[in-house]
């Protein structure tokens, strides 16, 4: 088991590592992983560690980039759900930039996957 509780820490220090290179630069931790990651990968390391993330840093950075921002919201399962509900969901410790152009954005994505 000491090797499998090894694994877990190295692991979890790894998520710490991005999670912090994230909330120092946004942009920096994706030009690093850019060749490594698709869309779909930030978005799911989004969603996985939004607790450990800035909410400011995560929406300004779903704001410059629309894929990841579609990926992101399509990640949440809405269907079936009221809007108020369902953007809740979605918004939950997430800090949507004061840009009209970006929350509008943002908002036609949802709509896609509230549907």
């Amino acid at each position: 088991w000491a090797a499998a509780w090894d694994e877990r820490r190295r692991q979890a220090s790894e998520v710490r590592g991005r999670t912090s290179a994230f909330n120092r630069s946004p942009e920096a931790w994706w030009a690093a992983r850019a060749s490594d990651f698709g869309a779909e990968e930030a978005a799911r390391f989004l969603l996985e560690n939004r607790p450990a993330l800035d909410g400011a840093r995560m929406g300004e950075f779903l704001g410059q980039h629309e894929d990841i921002m579609s990926a992101f919201v399509r990640q949440f399962q809405l269907r079936g759900l009221g809007i108020v509900p369902a953007f809740l969901r979605v918004l939950r410790g997430l800090h949507m930039p004061g840009e009209a152009q970006q929350v509008d954005r943002f908002c036609e994505r949802f709509g896609a996957a509230w549907g």
